[in-house]
């Protein structure tokens, strides 16, 4: 059962149904401004907490809509769909342990959709803590529970590509860009796996057919500049990387690619200066033991 006030306040008259009305057409901070006045009414009002929550993550407000979903789950503490949300707002955050114990809830106490998006959800987390097999594991009971949605089929196959079988992956990728030619990520990712297996003419053709699609992908810039690199060709590597850095100034492992070209040219103090930033950014934790190892090797004397 909804809960409805009405408070003769700013708004005229104050419904939780005019604050779903403002959520609706993107009106967050009017909508806000409503279920404010509404908690404030009634601070046991978990549609309200609810819809704010939301409102809050739209906004990019982090913090806000997690305090708002815990004290939800203060009220409700076995609502899968809650855990599901927070779980989301602290993977957006980077906390991907604190959100794969939300997901865990979620897979416990949630309905259909509600499972598959926990699996699919914590699959992603592990796959950013590159726990490759559990994100598989997860990826893999999100499919079975709904092999129609393109994006688990998109994070299946990159699993499947992740734990060695990317026959099988690449021919979701495949089957993906039939049904839709332009969908990009599948592109880009038969041009990453394919480079993976050295077939580097096959990797040119996916990743040009990307960046076609969307000019905007900075990781497949990347991409492509490390393959240009593999295939010879520094100049145009380094022009790829560069105009991926320009596009995202964070991404470790461009910087990486970087220092590949620069220890190619004997450029040590620029390698090191970029190896020094692929560490700063986070590359051990995400990627591995790489960039140490180049320091090590090229900085460190």
């Amino acid at each position: 059962m909804l809960f409805t006030f009405y408070i003769h306040q700013g708004y005229g008259q104050i419904t939780y149904k005019r604050a779903q009305e403002q959520y609706g057409v993107k009106k967050y901070n009017d909508a806000i401004g409503i279920l404010d006045k509404l908690i404030l009414k009634n601070d046991r009002d978990t549609h309200s907490y609810f819809l704010r929550a939301k409102s809050y993550f739209e906004l990019h407000h982090g913090q806000k809509a997690h305090d708002d979903l815990s004290r939800f789950l203060e009220l409700e503490p076995k609502n899968g769909l809650a855990y599901l949300y927070r779980g989301q707002v602290m993977e957006s955050t980077g906390q991907f342990f604190d959100a794969i114990n939300d997901f865990n809830e979620a897979i416990k106490y949630g309905k259909d959709t509600v499972i598959s998006s926990g699996y699919f959800h914590r699959g992603s987390c592990y796959m950013s803590i590159n726990n490759k097999l559990q994100a598989f594991t997860d990826f893999t009971s999100a499919y079975r529970l709904n092999p129609t949605n393109k994006y688990i089929r998109l994070n299946y196959a990159t699993s499947l590509c992740n734990i060695d079988s990317i026959d099988q992956g690449i021919k979701i990728f495949k089957q993906i860009i039939q049904e839709d030619d332009k969908d990009f990520i599948a592109h880009q990712n038969i041009g990453y796996y394919s480079m993976q297996r050295e077939q580097y003419d096959t990797a040119l053709v996916y990743y040009n057919k990307t960046l076609k699609i969307n000019p905007k992908a900075a990781s497949t810039y990347n991409n492509r500049g490390y393959l240009k690199f593999k295939m010879g060709n520094t100049k145009e590597a380094l022009n790829d990387i560069n105009a991926s850095l320009k596009m995202d100034k964070t991404n470790p492992f461009a910087y990486k690619n970087r220092a590949l070209i620069s220890i190619s040219e004997g450029k040590t103090m620029a390698a090191c200066e970029d190896l020094i930033k692929a560490r700063s950014f986070g590359f051990a934790e995400r990627y591995g033991n790489e960039v140490n190892q180049l320091i090590k090797k090229n900085c460190n004397k």
